[in-house]
């Protein structure tokens, strides 16, 4: 190979790096601004190694680009008049490679979207899944959840009967059981999991099993434990899945709740 094609070589490098630097910063900046959920494992240490590596392919071709252009100058240099009109002309990028060159973002915003609306699509149908494979496979437990009374045993039987769940279901990691107590004025939404106990004040114990939620998830469970809504209801926030379950027989009527927190990668994190 000559020094020409060496030259040519490592100033196509150096401009693929910096355009793959540019493109990655972009990537990396749609994912952290519009809190898209693409990747599932942390892209901190991901980002970090591929700018390292990136930086140091464009110091090298830049570097061995140096030493033969200036290698080259000097045999010209050298040669004197006679030597320096063997130069050939200087090429530009044409509006074409320009405009390749920023399409690029949009196709890259694009496919990131995507990306984030098929993880939420994917999350949705493993919760549906999970919940089916429950209600499939556990009918008497679940016909057990339905009998909710604030009690000691109702909890303690709550909390091993959500255990097993979890336990003998890998596609169930967090199961919880969302029930309406209306011996309170207004009634109130309570939640029992797995690890939930019970202690000795009960008007201290209902509120500390009050359930948190957003206003459009209070809303839901209202219709829902009103006979207004019977639907299965998806959620999807920062990287957090939720999938709500009523089930009624003879009246009554809960909710089974599945969640699924998955860790995605952020600068900092």
């Amino acid at each position: 190979m000559n020094r020409d094609r060496i030259i040519h070589a490592t100033t196509v490098v150096a401009v693929v790096s910096m355009m793959l630097l540019l493109y990655w910063v972009f990537a990396v900046g749609c994912v952290l601004v519009f809190g898209l959920k693409v990747f599932r494992e942390n892209i901190t240490q991901a980002f970090a190694f591929s700018v390292l590596g990136i930086l140091a392919l464009l110091a090298g071709s830049l570097i061995v680009n140096m030493v033969f252009n200036l290698s080259k100058i000097a045999d010209t240099l050298a040669q004197g008049p006679a030597g320096a009109g063997e130069r050939s002309p200087a090429k530009f990028p044409t509006a074409g490679h320009i405009g390749l060159l920023l399409l690029a973002f949009p196709l890259i915003a694009a496919g990131l979207f995507i990306g984030d609306r098929a993880t939420t699509r994917n999350r949705e149908r493993y919760l549906t899944e999970s919940a089916q494979a429950v209600l499939r496979q556990h009918p008497k437990e679940v016909a057990g959840l339905l009998d909710y009374a604030f009690t000691k045993d109702y909890i303690a039987k709550t909390g091993q009967t959500l255990a097993i769940l979890s336990r003998t279901n890998e596609s169930a990691p967090q199961v919880r059981v969302i029930v309406e107590d209306r011996s309170a004025e207004p009634p109130l939404i309570l939640s029992f999991g797995s690890y939930s106990t019970w202690e000795t004040s009960k008007d201290r114990k209902r509120l500390d099993f009050l359930y948190p939620c957003s206003t459009e998830e209070q809303d839901y469970l209202k219709r829902v434990f009103s006979g207004q809504e019977r639907k299965q209801w998806f959620s999807a926030s920062d990287g957090s899945y939720e999938f709500y379950l009523p089930v009624s027989e003879g009246g009554r009527t809960i909710v089974i709740y599945f969640s699924d927190r998955r860790e995605y990668g952020k600068l900092g994190s």
